[in-house]
C-alpha cells in the first residue's frame, strides 16, 4: 500500500511539474521609489558600510533579476496587492524592501521603500515570516 501511495505521489508531482513548466506568465512591472529610498542612496552612519551610491539603473538591474520569482509568487497568490517583501543579495550588495501594488489583472507596480548596501558583515534584517527573494 505504501508503494502505491508513493507512486501516486510521484505521478502527481510529475504532473504538477509538467504544468508548472508550461505556464507562461507575462506581467508588466513598474518600479517606483519613495523619497526615503532616494535619501538612502548613501549612508555614512553604519560601520563597514559600502559607501558607493546606489543608482536607479542599479536598482532596476537588481530587481530585474527577481522578476521571475516575483511573478511566481504573484501567480501563487503569496504576493497580493499591498504585500511587503524584500529582495536581497549580499553577493550583489543590495537589499530592497518593496510593496507590491496591483494596477490591473496583469500589471503590477513595485514600490521600492528603501535601498541598502547589504553585505555578509552588514546583512539587511527582515521581519519574521516576511517574504524574502534572494537573487
Amino acid at each position: 500500500m505504501k508503494l502505491l501511495e508513493g507512486l501516486s505521489n510521484l505521478v502527481l508531482e510529475k504532473y504538477i511539474g509538467t504544468i508548472e513548466t508550461n505556464i507562461d506568465i507575462n506581467i508588466e512591472f513598474t518600479i517606483k521609489k519613495t523619497n526615503h529610498a532616494t535619501d538612502r542612496f548613501t549612508r555614512d552612519n553604519i560601520e563597514g558600510y559600502n559607501q558607493t551610491e546606489i543608482s536607479n539603473e542599479e536598482i532596476v538591474e537588481f530587481l530585474s533579476r527577481a522578476k521571475r520569482q516575483m511573478a511566481k509568487l504573484i501567480a501563487s497568490q503569496k504576493i497580493v496587492n499591498g504585500t511587503k517583501f524584500v529582495v536581497k543579495s549580499p553577493e550583489l550588495e543590495m537589499a530592497c524592501p518593496i510593496i507590491a501594488k496591483q494596477k490591473n489583472s496583469f500589471k503590477w507596480e513595485m514600490l521600492v521603500l528603501t535601498v541598502f548596501r547589504e553585505s555578509f558583515d552588514n546583512p539587511f534584517r527582515v521581519g519574521k515570516g516576511q517574504i524574502v527573494i534572494s537573487v
